[in-house]
């Protein structure tokens, strides 16, 4: 018999289905943060105070100062380097409102300083700068 096609049913267990459907739903997940992190812009600056960096000593250890970016309800906080630097890398397209606060790690806490808001524009990098002002 030329041309005859033996069809076999292969057994699949519950538990391998489950498997896929888990391993595709995964797979979808990762695509999609991959797609918005393609479209995220980066926001970085300097913290000055009174015109210049702030050094090591308010930017680490008990101190440990971080900048804040709030949009929306929704926050995302960097420390703030030695050389008063601070880099978000992935923020999406949107308009930010920053401010400087200390390590305490509670939303409930007033920031130390309100910084200017920031415009983060998709694949691009903007440069922002927080200038705290000296009392007196």
């Amino acid at each position: 018999m030329v041309g005859r096609v033996v069809r076999q049913r292969v057994p699949v267990s519950r538990t391998a289905v489950i498997a896929v459907v888990l391993i595709v739903a995964g797979l979808l997940a990762a695509s999609e943060r991959h797609a918005q992190a393609l479209d995220a812009g980066t926001l970085q600056g300097v913290v000055k105070w009174g015109g210049a960096p702030i050094d090591v000593r308010l930017a680490s250890g008990t101190c440990g100062l971080r900048v804040h970016a709030t949009q929306g309800g929704q926050t995302s906080n960097v420390a703030i380097a030695g050389d008063g630097s601070y880099v978000f890398p992935v923020l999406a397209p949107a308009t930010y409102d920053t401010s400087v606060h200390g390590s305490t790690p509670s939303t409930q806490v007033p920031p130390l300083m309100a910084g200017p808001s920031a415009v983060v524009a998709a694949t691009t990098t903007t440069t922002h700068k927080i200038s705290i002002l000296r009392a007196g």
